[in-house]
Order: structure tokens, then sequence, then C-alpha cells
């Protein structure tokens, strides 16, 4: 007698699209993508961080553990990239992207920035500072709208 493994299928639904880890699959509507093996251990990182920075030694342990190489983090610039080209293919405008935070890691985003993009220590010493910041955030908000 056969028995049957009830199994969850792990599914993420982000900004419009859906990824599939298994099939390493990006879908939107009708359109969808396949991910090349290591840009899909990249992007269920991201996916599973739920808009989150995940750090580069993240990324380099679940690398680590998907092929038992030991990566230098000047790949993860060049997969993000492809990872980039892959959901551009399908979004036209707006959408879904991946957000470099600068020394930090990288984050699943959107192109519709909502909060400001840079985050200001307010203090004592620095409110010429924060002008400029301010004047920057604003010119930035407003390319991206």
């Amino acid at each position: 007698m056969a028995t049957w493994v009830k199994r969850t299928i792990k599914v993420f639904n982000h900004d419009g699209f859906t990824y599939y880890p298994k099939a390493r699959a990006l879908v939107r509507g009708e359109r969808s993508v396949v991910l090349q093996p290591i840009g899909n251990v990249l992007f269920n990182c991201l996916a599973e961080a739920k808009g989150k920075t995940v750090s580069d030694e993240v990324f380099l342990r679940a690398l680590h553990a998907f092929d038992g190489q030991v990566h230098h983090h000047s790949i993860l610039p060049m997969q993000m990239s492809k990872i980039r080209q892959a959901l551009d293919k399908l979004v036209k405008k707006g959408g879904t992207y991946i957000i470099n935070d600068w020394g930090v890691g990288y984050r699943l985003g959107s192109k519709h920035v909502t909060k400001s993009p840079i985050k200001v220590l307010h203090g004592p010493n620095n409110k010429q500072l924060t002008r400029r910041l301010e004047t920057l955030n604003g010119k930035l908000l407003a390319a991206t709208a």
C-alpha cells in the first residue's frame, strides 16, 4: 500500500510576480523566465528576506552550501545584474528589481520609491549635511517618479 506525503511548494509573491524556487522560475502574468542555478540561490535568499537587506556574507554562505565551492564577493554584482536582466524581461515599466545597499548587501525592492532612499541621522553637528542630503533626496525621488 502506497502512502502519500503531502508536500508544500514554496512560492514567493512580490510586487506582481511569483517566484517558484524549485523550478527556478519567475512568473508575471503570461511571461516567465528561468534563472540560472547560481542566480536562483541568490534570488531565493532575497525572497526569503522579504525586503530586508541580505549581506554579501549570507549570499556567499548560501552559494557554498549549494555547490561546495568558495566564491569571492566579486561574483555578486555580476550575478545580481543577471537577475535584474531576468526581471526586466518580466516588467515593462515600474516593477521589481534588486536594490544594492552599498557596503551592506542587496534587497528586493520596487522601482516605485515610496520612502526616502537616504536615511539621515539628526544631531547638533550635522544640520548643513542634513539639508544637503534632503535636497539630494528630493532629486532622487523626482528622478524615480
